[in-house]
């Protein structure tokens, strides 16, 4: 009901001990949550079979990644809002959030099949190409002085081509 005044007093109570950590725990908590409930899985065939779901398409060491994958995937889309929005910066740090996606990727391959590896390398790497095209495209490369034109246009068709290309090409792959 937008005709009531959620800043009184009265709805602080709401806020402090509903809100807020409603809007930690659920975030954080459900990663966390399948964190320890995998941990346990590890020692249980019961719960092994019911959680298998999160792991059989990892390596056996990386049996903890679809709990990073989810942080990883709560940093990028809704702690970056809160960066300074709007701005140059957040979409500077969202490219430096996708950099370290890519390199622990890199680093561990921790899927079981190779197409999996190559197909989630390609997709994190097109995220972060997407990414710091739309911060050129922000900071306006081609307004500079004495700077070509057609450089803004060249930058949002290979913003969009580069997409298309992973969409088309890499896709059925």
């Amino acid at each position: 009901d937008l005709s009531i005044d959620c800043t009184d007093n009265k709805f602080l109570f709401h806020l402090i001990f509903i809100t807020v950590p409603t809007l930690i725990l659920y975030p954080f908590g459900i990663p966390m949550g399948f964190f320890f409930l995998l941990n346990q899985a590890k020692l249980s065939v019961t719960w092994t079979k019911r959680l298998s779901f999160m792991f059989t398409t990892y390596k056996e060491q990386y049996w903890w990644f679809e709990c990073y994958d989810l942080l990883r995937k709560l940093m990028v889309t809704g702690v970056i809002i809160f960066v300074m929005p709007g701005t140059i910066v957040q979409i500077a740090v969202a490219c430096m959030m996708h950099c370290v996606g890519c390199l622990v990727h890199f680093s561990t391959y921790p899927y079981e099949s190779k197409a999996d590896n190559t197909l989630g390398s390609i997709a994190l790497g097109q995220i972060l190409l997407t990414t710091f095209l739309g911060l050129l495209l922000k900071v306006d490369a081609g307004g500079e002085p004495g700077s070509d034109p057609a450089a803004g246009q060249f930058l949002t068709i290979l913003l969009v081509g580069s997409n298309i290309f992973v969409l088309a090409v890499l896709g059925p792959f």
